[in-house]
Parts: structure tokens; C-alpha cells; sequence
């Protein structure tokens, strides 16, 4: 499948342009780019591209608010409730 002419799955390299960052992130390109221009999501300038690093964007995600794995199952496991 493919989107705007691009294939759907980003590459599994250690860069991803900011197509293929949307996709992995689950945004529109017009979402990284906001994030990009107001300076809270990392990437690099390669040449006159900007690129993002799949590791950063891993620690951005796993910065984000929530909880995490072991929190939500920790919560599932204090409610027997049947």
C-alpha cells in the first residue's frame, strides 16, 4: 500500500526522513513538521534534509505521559474483580 506515492512501511534503518517518521509515529507529516519547526522533536540536517533518529524518536516516545507496561500491568493484577 502506499501513501501520497511513498510506500507505507518506513524503512527499518536508523533514519527516517519526515515522511517515513510520520508513519512511525502515527501523525501526518504536517504534525512532524509542526513538532520540527516548534523544536520539540529531535532530528538532524543530512545534507538539506532533515532526518530523525529512529532511537530518539523511540526515547520521545517513551518520554511521553502515560504509564508504562509493567505500571498497567500491575493495575491489572490488583483488580479481581470478577
Amino acid at each position: 500500500m502506499k501513501a501520497q506515492g511513498r510506500e507505507r512501511n518506513p524503512k527499518n534503518g536508523a533514519t527516517l526522513r519526515i515522511w517515513e517518521a510520520a508513519i512511525y509515529l502515527g501523525e501526518t507529516e504536517a504534525v512532524v513538521r509542526s513538532r520540527i519547526k516548534r523544536g520539540v522533536l529531535p532530528y538532524r540536517r543530512l545534507g538539506g534534509r532533515i532526518v530523525l533518529l529512529r532511537s530518539e524518536l523511540d526515547a520521545y516516545l517513551m518520554a511521553l505521559p502515560g504509564i508504562t507496561l509493567e505500571e498497567a500491568r500491575k493495575n491489572i493484577e490488583g483488580k479481581h474483580e470478577y
